[in-house]
């Protein structure tokens, strides 16, 4: 990457470039998710028109209908390292991503406390809460286009190698301490 240099100073965003170049590898699973769900529906328009106009119950079977897939040619969805996620987790992260922030952190725990309190399977689970989530703050978020979901992934994906590089770090801190420990006692 060109180095930008303003007053004498490299202010290049590194990072960005990486993660832009990640993000724009989702455009094929956001295609894809639009396809199924199109058929799903039997509409023509776009996903975006799509997520507006379905009531809570059509949401759950378009939802089921990405999740249930047993198409061979699965796009990938990657983590903020370039890890591809599973493609269960890559369905539920493509939509939870549109609705609502911190979805390991927040929205998987609450999922899994409905499991618990409700005796529901967690696909069950995880579809009725995305539904729920997309139908009732839909016209909040304003827009489901693929130009918006680019930038959220560039977003989650940025808090995703945080997390990764966090865990790594406490993991070297953590090895670093119970040998010294080890070696003191």
């Amino acid at each position: 990457m060109n180095s930008l240099i303003v007053h004498k100073v490299d202010i290049s965003h590194a990072r960005l470039v990486e993660l832009t170049k990640l993000a724009d590898q989702a455009k094929p699973f956001y295609d894809w998710v639009e396809k199924k769900v199109k058929i799903q529906t039997g509409s023509h328009k776009e996903l975006d028109t799509i997520l507006y106009e379905l009531q809570e119950d059509q949401l759950k079977e378009a939802l089921l209908a990405c999740f249930n897939s047993s198409d061979e040619s699965k796009p990938f969805l990657l983590d903020g390292i370039g890890r591809m996620y599973s493609h269960k987790k890559a369905y539920f992260y493509f939509f939870a991503w549109i609705i609502r922030d911190a979805t390991q952190q927040r929205l998987a725990p609450l999922i899994q406390r409905m499991k618990k309190l409700d005796s529901v399977e967690s696909l069950e689970a995880e579809v009725d809460t995305l539904a729920k989530l997309i139908y009732e703050y839909r016209d909040m978020v304003k827009t489901f286009s693929w130009e918006t979901f680019r930038e959220i992934v560039i977003d989650r994906l940025e808090g995703s190698r945080r997390s990764i590089k966090g865990h790594h770090l406490e993991i070297l801190c953590r090895t670093a301490l119970i040998t010294s420990f080890q070696n003191y006692f």
